[in-house]
């Protein structure tokens, strides 16, 4: 099994911070994102990992080049221009020889997370495992969320659900587990109305295809979206200040 991380983005929402710093180069904890995300990766034995750059590219390159474990084989894709999770994944298609992890680069997955989905992924022999995190309504209508039957099987994936139709109280962390066949998948994908291919239409393709996709609930992961979060998680002194 390999994996690809998606560190690419501009993190609009953290400027002017990420003008001079990327996005997952940024602190969780104290230490950065990626560097975290890479150990993390090796501890649960993963071996090659593909990174997708885009934004302030040379800064990644030049971390990666004195902070990757020993023992794992890092190799980096360039993202032409920004233009989704599913564009992403396909400047690092040559990877895609074996069933392929995808994680977000800006969120801090711990070994439990990987451990969780693979896990999921061996015992009940599933095609597609994603990683879920239980989420209030407001911010569910901004993300996603997906219905899961008794088994935890995933029947259906719905982006942005309006107020109070949520098919539950759980979303996709970026965190997904795919075979092969997202290769095929990939070359399928078309621009969305917001001119990106989102990765998420593999997973109801996927679905439809009847495919077996598991959705695995877990500790939600910290993840850096604006300045609010990177304060909470590096500055504990900050939580009671910045409560709204």
């Amino acid at each position: 099994m390999k994996a690809i991380i998606l560190a690419g983005g501009n993190g609009k929402r953290l400027r002017p911070l990420t003008e001079l710093i990327p996005k997952p180069l940024l602190p969780i904890q104290g230490e950065p994102v990626l560097g975290s995300l890479l150990k993390n990766l090796s501890a649960v034995g993963i071996r090659e990992v593909g990174v997708v750059v885009h934004h302030l590219e040379t800064s990644i390159r030049k971390f990666l080049e004195t902070n990757t474990p020993q023992g794992l084989d890092v190799k980096v894709f360039r993202q032409e221009k920004p233009l989704g999770s599913g564009d992403a994944v396909c400047a690092a298609a040559s990877m895609i020889d074996d069933d392929i992890l995808v994680v977000g680069g800006d969120t801090l997955f711990e070994k439990i997370h990987f451990q969780e989905v693979i896990r999921a992924h061996r015992e009940k022999q599933a095609a597609g495992v994603l990683c879920l995190k239980e989420l209030p309504p407001e911010i569910l209508a901004r993300a996603s969320s997906v219905e899961m039957d008794s088994e935890g099987r995933i029947i259906r994936f719905v982006e942005k659900p309006p107020m109070g139709t949520a098919p539950s109280s759980y979303g996709a962390a970026l965190l997904h587990l795919y075979p092969v066949a997202l290769r095929d998948y990939l070359k399928r994908l078309t621009p969305s109305p917001r001119g990106e291919l989102e990765l998420t239409e593999v997973i109801n393709w996927m679905i439809e295809d009847g495919l077996k996709v598991i959705g695995v609930p877990g500790p939600v992961p910290p993840d850096l979206t604006d300045f609010k979060d990177l304060m909470q998680l590096n500055f504990g002194y900050t939580q009671k200040l910045l409560e709204s």
